[in-house]
């Protein structure tokens, strides 16, 4: 009897265990994009900009685990520094194998201007009040990623999500 309970609680160990390495999440990936002057490095050198009344510089680092490319700056609106997110959903998934290891060396941003892509480094436009946004715009369509690899890949944008962050999320 004694060794028919130890063989089940035996059992049940094991399963436990099988299951929470099932469900257990890999490491997060989360690479940086190339800094010049405190902002994303793009297209030769440019700071990558959001544009409103004032031109704000933007810092990003590309989330592999979630396929999402995460943009951060502070704007000051009548005083008051503000803190945002932009969060890009990507349609597609890199041609390249990206690791903890990897490094970004070069980032091109494309906005769609009159039916065409070309190279801009304003990412968005908005207006906000202080309490909400009043208009957003999502002026880029694709980033195009060069490694230090020397891997080059395209993300498409297919969605973007503006919030307003508190300064300890920043």
């Amino acid at each position: 009897m004694k060794s028919f309970i130890f063989i089940s609680y035996l059992v049940m160990v094991c399963t436990l265990c099988i299951e929470a390495a099932k469900t257990s999440k890999p490491d997060t990936i989360q690479i940086a994009f190339p800094l010049l002057g405190g902002a994303v490095a793009t297209n030769d050198n440019e700071n990558l900009m959001v544009e409103t009344s004032i031109e704000y510089k933007v810092e990003c680092i590309y989330n592999v685990n979630d396929n999402k490319i995460i943009c951060k700056f502070s704007a000051n609106n009548n005083s008051v520094e503000e803190f945002f997110r932009v969060t890009f959903d990507i349609k597609n998934t890199p041609s390249c194998t990206l690791t903890n290891n990897t490094k970004f060396t070069g980032v091109r941003s494309l906005i769609k201007y009159e039916g065409k892509l070309i190279e801009s480094n304003y990412i968005i436009s908005y207006k906000f009040d202080g309490k909400k946004f009043n208009s957003f715009s999502v002026n880029l369509r694709r980033f195009t990623i060069t490694t230090n690899n020397k891997c080059t890949f395209t993300v498409k944008i297919s969605r973007a999500i503006l919030t307003n962050i508190k300064k300890s999320d920043y």
